[in-house]
């Protein structure tokens, strides 16, 4: 389960034009991260006891596909819950993603509460004015 922001279309047109597109949208795309992490924590937060869980949330690394050419960098919930006593199936803790997707879907000793959404939602538009200002920092 993961969170990808990107770099709208028509960004992305003028940013090829200007020969810098694989300098600048890493940098666009960890600005536009940051809103996110922090949405989805603030989220997460109130459903958890320890904060371990909104502590994992992180961003990954730029990736470049080679097929397309696109960039993108996932946010994901990275780790164990360490607190969880092991089991034959989760030999080094439950992973934090489990328990995320668990905590979103529902499962068969909880009822669903969806928070992915609404943190995407909530942060979009600040992460677009975020990555717009890392943009226009350098077209000067």
């Amino acid at each position: 389960m993961r969170f990808e922001p990107f770099v709208p279309q028509e960004m992305f047109r003028q940013l090829e034009r200007m020969e810098r597109l694989d300098e600048l949208a890493p940098k666009m795309l960890e600005a536009g991260a940051a809103p996110v992490v922090e949405s989805i924590r603030k989220r997460v937060d109130a459903h958890t006891r320890t904060g371990a869980l909104a502590n994992s949330v992180r961003p990954g690394r730029v990736v470049k596909s080679k097929r397309t050419g696109s960039f993108s960098l996932p946010v994901r919930f990275w780790g164990y819950d360490k607190s969880r006593k092991p089991t034959p199936g989760y030999p080094r803790g439950v992973p934090n993603a489990v328990k995320a997707a668990g905590l979103e879907y529902g499962n068969a000793h909880q009822a669903a509460e969806p928070f992915i959404q609404a943190a995407a939602n909530e942060a979009a538009n600040t992460a677009a004015t975020a990555m717009q200002g890392v943009f226009e920092e350098a077209l000067k």
